[in-house]
C-alpha cells in the first residue's frame, strides 16, 4: 500500500513499505537502488544526494495501475490497452493489476500484456486476449494471448489473485463462423451475387456481448453474439434468388461469458452454439466461435495462451484459461499432415530456454519417423505441458531379419535434471509398437505386422511389406500366395497405424481368425498361426504391437524362434529422475 500524500511520515512507515531489515538508514532508500523501485508513483524520491521524509508522500513498494495511470473508462471498467510493463515499473519491480481493472488486447498478434523484464505481477483484475474473428471468405483466425513474456526474460513471478482472470482469447469458428471469446468479429455473409452485401458483426467492447450476426434476406434465425464465443452463421437460404451465407456473431467480452445461439435458416439448417466461459464452439453449418482460450467449431481457430512464455513462479488462486509456457504454435510453423498440425524429432531447446515451459497445443502431433530417434529428446532442464500427441516410431515387422522393437515418444537425454513432464486430460505419450515376428513353416514363412507408430509390415515369400500409416492415418494392407503377414497394431492393417489410441488392425475380413490380431490401443499382438481357408494351409505371420506394447511372437509350432519386438517407451528418462504427472493417456514404460 502507498505511503501517504500528506502530513507526518516516519521512519518505521518507510521501513514498512519497503520492507526494510537491519539498521534504518534514509540514504540507503533512493529510487531506482535496492529497496526503492523506479516508478511513477516513486519520482519524488531522488536517486541520488539529498534525500527527506516528505519525498516518499505517495511512495510505494508496488506499483498499482490506479496509481500509476490514466485508465480508458470503456462501459464504465477502468481499463488499459495492450501495456508493456516496463512503461510503469523498473527491472525486479512489482506491479499490481486493480482490482475491477481490465488489461485488454484488440490485436490477436499482441498481448494484452506484454513482460519485458523481470518482476513480479500480482494481478486483482482481468487480463484477456482477443478473439479471433470467425472464417467465411477467410480462414478463421486463432485467438490472442492474454500474457507475453519476451524472450530471454527470466525472474519473472505472476500471482492471480481469487476472484482474478487470466484468459486468452478464443478462437474464430470455421465456415461462417461466429467470433471468439476476447472480441473477434464475427464472419461476412451476404447474397451469393453480391446485390446484397453482408456485414462482419463486431465483437463485444469490455463487458460487453457481440454483435449478432447478419440475417440478409432469409427469413431464419440470427446468430447471436455472444458473452464469449459467437454462435456460428447457418447455411445456404435454398431459394436461388438469395442464395447465401448468413454471418456469425461476434464473441463478446464478458467473464466469464456466455456463448451465443447459432442461427438457423428457412430449412432448419443450424450454425453452431458459441463456447461458453472456455468451452469449444459447436460444430454447425457454421461453427460457433470459441469460448476464452478454446477452439471455435468447424475445426476453426486455436485459443489464445493464458502466459505465452515462460515464468519462474506462478500463483493461481484465480482463474486461467488458456495454455501456460512458449506455446508451439508461436514459435514453431508446423506441417500439415491429414490435417493435423505436426513437428517431427524436436529438440526441446530449439524452442526454449533452460528452466522453462513448452506447451504442445491440444491438436498438435509430435512424431518420430525412426525408431533410434524420440519424437521429443529434452536436453534441458524444463518443464513440458502436453495437450497434444507425442508419439514414438512403431517398428517393423520380421521377415528374413529380426522384427524392430518400437521407438520412445520422449527421450531425457543423460545427465539431465530438473525435467517435469506434465500430460494433461485428453493428452497422449505413446511408444511405438513392436514389430510382430515372421512365422516359418515348411511351405514358406510369413513376414509380421508392424508396430504401432507407422511400423512398416515385413516381407518375406511373396508380397512386398505394407507401408506404414501416416499421422493420423491406418496403415497400408497387402497378401498374397500362400502367406499373410500379421496384422499392423493400433489401426493399422498389416502396416502399423498412427491413430490414437487406434483399434487393431485384423485379418478376420479376408477369412482368416483373430489370433493374429494387432494391438489395439495399448495391447500385444497376436501371435503368428498356421490357418486352413479353404483347401488352402495358410501360414501367417505375427500381429504388431499396440502402442508402446511387444508385437506378437512366431507362435506354437512355427520353425524359428525369434520374437517379436518390444514396445517403445512412452518416456525414456537414461536414468535420470525426473517428475511426471499424468491425467491423460501414457502407452509405454515411463
Amino acid at each position: 500500500m502507498a505511503l501517504q500524500s500528506s502530513g507526518s511520515i516516519s521512519a518505521s512507515q518507510i521501513r514498512t513499505e519497503f520492507q526494510g531489515s537491519g539498521t534504518w538508514r534514509i540514504n540507503a532508500h533512493y529510487r531506482a537502488g535496492a529497496r526503492v523501485p523506479e516508478s511513477v508513483a516513486n519520482i519524488n524520491i531522488p536517486t541520488s544526494g539529498e534525500i527527506s521524509f516528505s519525498d516518499f508522500y505517495g511512495a510505494a513498494n508496488q506499483v498499482t495501475l490506479d496509481n500509476a495511470a490514466t485508465p480508458l473508462v470503456v462501459n464504465g471498467i477502468n481499463s488499459l490497452k495492450e501495456i508493456i510493463v516496463s512503461d510503469y515499473i523498473s527491472s525486479g519491480g512489482t506491479l499490481v493489476i486493480s482490482s475491477g481493472w481490465w488489461v485488454w488486447s484488440d490485436n490477436t498478434n499482441v498481448a494484452a500484456m506484454t513482460i519485458d523484464i523481470p518482476c513480479t505481477i500480482i494481478n486483482d483484475g482481468n487480463i484477456i486476449g482477443r478473439g479471433g474473428d470467425g472464417g467465411g471468405a477467410v480462414q478463421s483466425v486463432n485467438g490472442g494471448p492474454a500474457i507475453k513474456v519476451n524472450p530471454g526474460v527470466t525472474n519473472v513471478t505472476i500471482t492471480n489473485s481469487a476472484g482474478s482472470y487470466i484468459a486468452g482469447g478464443g478462437g474464430g469458428g470455421g465456415g461462417a463462423g461466429g467470433g471468439g471469446a476476447g472480441g473477434g468479429n464475427g464472419s461476412r455473409a451476404g447474397r451469393y451475387d453480391g446485390l446484397v452485401p453482408g456485414y462482419s458483426p463486431n465483437g463485444g467492447s469490455l463487458g460487453q456481448p457481440g454483435g449478432s450476426g447478419n440475417l440478409g434476406p432469409s427469413a431464419g434465425g440470427v446468430p447471436s453474439g455472444g458473452g464469449a464465443g459467437g454462435g456460428g452463421g447457418n447455411d445456404a437460404d435454398p431459394r436461388p434468388t438469395w442464395g447465401g451465407y448468413h454471418g456469425g456473431g461476434g464473441g463478446g467480452r464478458v467473464l466469464p461469458g456466455t456463448g451465443g445461439a447459432g442461427g438457423a435458416n428457412s430449412v432448419g439448417n443450424r450454425g453452431g452454439d458459441g463456447g461458453s466461459a472456455n468451452n469449444p464452439g459447436s460444430n454447425g453449418w457454421g461453427g460457433g466461435g470459441g469460448g476464452w482460450a478454446a477452439q471455435g467449431g468447424n475445426n476453426g481457430g486455436t485459443g489464445g495462451a493464458a502466459i505465452d512464455g515462460s515464468v519462474t513462479s506462478l500463483t493461481n488462486n484465480g482463474t486461467i484459461w488458456g495454455s501456460i509456457g512458449t506455446n508451439l504454435a508461436t514459435v514453431a510453423t508446423p506441417t500439415m499432415i491429414n490435417g493435423n498440425p505436426s513437428l517431427q524429432e524436436i529438440i526441446v531447446s530449439d524452442f526454449i530456454n533452460s528452466g522453462e515451459t513448452l506447451f504442445v497445443p491440444s491438436d498438435w502431433w509430435i512424431w518420430s519417423d525412426n525408431i533410434s530417434v524420440a519424437a521429443m529428446t529434452v536436453d534441458i532442464p524444463c518443464t513440458i505441458i502436453n495437450n497434444g500427441k507425442v508419439i514414438g516410431k512403431g517398428g517393423r515387422g520380421g521377415d528374413t531379419s529380426v522384427a524392430e522393437n518400437g521407438g520412445p515418444a520422449i527421450k531425457i537425454n543423460s545427465s539431465i535434471s530438473n525435467v517435469t513432464i506434465l500430460n494433461e486430460t485428453g493428452a497422449f505419450i505413446a511408444g511405438g509398437g513392436g514389430g510382430g515376428a515372421e512365422r516359418t513353416q515348411t511351405d514358406g514363412t510369413s513376414a509380421g505386422g508392424g508396430g504401432a507408430g507407422g511400423g512398416a509390415g515385413g516381407t518375406a515369400d511373396g508380397p512386398v511389406g505394407a507401408t506404414g500409416g501416416t499421422v493420423g492415418a491406418v496403415g497400408g494392407t497387402n497378401f498374397g500366395g500362400v502367406t499373410a503377414a500379421g496384422a499392423g497394431g493400433a489401426g493399422g492393417g498389416q502396416g502399423g497405424g498412427r491413430i490414437l489410441p487406434g483399434v487393431a488392425g485384423s485379418l478376420s475380413t479376408s477369412g482368416f481368425s483373430n489370433a493374429t490380431d494387432g494391438g489395439g490401443g495399448g495391447n500385444p499382438g497376436g501371435d503368428g498361426a498356421e490357418e486352413l481357408l479353404g483347401a488352402t494351409t495358410y501360414t501367417i505371420g505375427a500381429g504388431g504391437g499396440g502402442w508402446g506394447a511387444a508385437g506378437g511372437g512366431p507362435g506354437t509350432g512355427a520353425l524359428n524362434s525369434t520374437t517379436g519386438g518390444s514396445g517403445g517407451a512412452a518416456i525414456n528418462d537414461s536414468g535420470n529422475t525426473y517428475t511426471l504427472s499424468n491425467s491423460g493417456t501414457i502407452y509405454g514404460t515411463t
